[in-house]
């Protein structure tokens, strides 16, 4: 029987340099439909650090994966009521080294119990994941339900 390894925590400001890190081993997987990587002076990681919805998964000093999104307020929604907050989760990266240990489902878990000790109820996620049977399956074990799909040609 295996142990869990990796230690979930939020994500420091200091950690930046290991996100960006994993933002671009993400892009060069090719793995997402229109959403390129992140570097140093765009909005994002710091609208989550702002947010404070961060979330990484570390083994020893390195940061193998993160997951991170934002609280919005809902305007009228078909998931929520108007003026709702909601958590509205914008990515989830793990190294392919480290796939299978369950470390996705522990940074989505450590996200949702973060908002839900906030306030928040309800989340979002949406997604152009390549792979999207396996990120729907991997969302749903989460009790995500499906809201809408777009397919394009």
């Amino acid at each position: 029987m295996s142990r869990f390894r990796y230690t979930i925590r939020k994500a420091e400001r200091a950690d930046v340099d290991q996100l960006i890190r994993l933002s671009k081993l993400w892009a060069v997987e090719g793995c997402t439909r229109g959403y390129p990587a992140f570097d140093k002076g765009g909005d994002r990681p710091e609208k989550w650090f702002t947010s404070g919805y961060i979330w990484v998964a570390e083994l020893g000093d390195t940061i193998v994966g993160f997951v991170a999104g934002v609280a919005k307020i809902g305007h009228g929604q078909p998931f929520n009521s108007d003026g709702e907050r909601y958590l509205h989760i914008h990515e989830v990266y793990v190294e392919p080294g480290h796939r299978g240990d369950g470390v996705g489902s522990c940074l989505v878990e450590a996200i949702l119990s973060n908002a839900k000790s906030d306030g928040i109820q309800r989340s979002l996620v949406a997604s152009g994941n390549v792979d999207w049977e396996n990120t729907y399956r991997f969302y749903a074990r989460h009790g995500f339900q499906m809201l809408s799909m777009q397919m394009y040609l």
